[in-house]
């Protein structure tokens, strides 16, 4: 029982006692340009579909996306004008194999602006080599007057996450 004990204290130490361990996800390439574009749709008193394109880097040796601009286009003729993106920088960081996390997101609204921190799913493409795809299935971001509801998929290009 004693050897038995001081193998599992080994395991343990050297981080092999759970085969479930979660590794750190980077994206690759660890440096370039990023583009995302897509459609989506913003609810807040009402529904609107954007077309969203925004442009950033990869950072930190892959730790991160930084997005440093970007704009909304007619899908709806509020976009663009009335709604649209701001605050940048904002930061997508991995979380996860499987999702990533936007720090400092911002939109203009009709009633003021929604912003926050949302969990948005990412998904990579393994036929298409530095392709990827957040997807936002009602992601909720806090607003001025109202919350407002993410809802869409937009395609990265540039860069995969592993």
């Amino acid at each position: 029982m004693l050897k038995y004990a001081a193998v599992a204290s080994a395991l343990a130490v050297a981080g092999l006692a759970t085969p479930l361990q979660a590794s750190a996800q980077t994206f690759t390439p660890a440096s370039g340009p990023v583009t995302i574009t897509g459609s989506l749709l913003i609810q807040e008193t009402t529904t609107v579909s954007c077309d969203v394109t925004l442009t950033g880097q990869v950072m930190g040796g892959g730790s991160y996306i930084w997005v440093t601009g970007g704009s909304f286009a007619p899908g709806d003729w509020q976009c663009g004008w009335l709604i649209g993106p701001v605050g940048f920088s904002w930061q997508i960081h991995p979380f996860g194999a499987q999702h990533v996390i936007v720090y400092g997101m911002e939109i203009t609204t009709v009633l003021g602006s929604c912003s926050g921190t949302p969990y948005i799913r990412w998904s990579s493409d393994n036929y298409s080599p530095n392709s990827s795809t957040m997807e936002l299935i009602e992601v909720t971001i806090g607003g001025a007057s109202s919350w407002c509801t993410l809802t869409g998929s937009l395609s990265v290009s540039g860069v995969t996450m592993q």
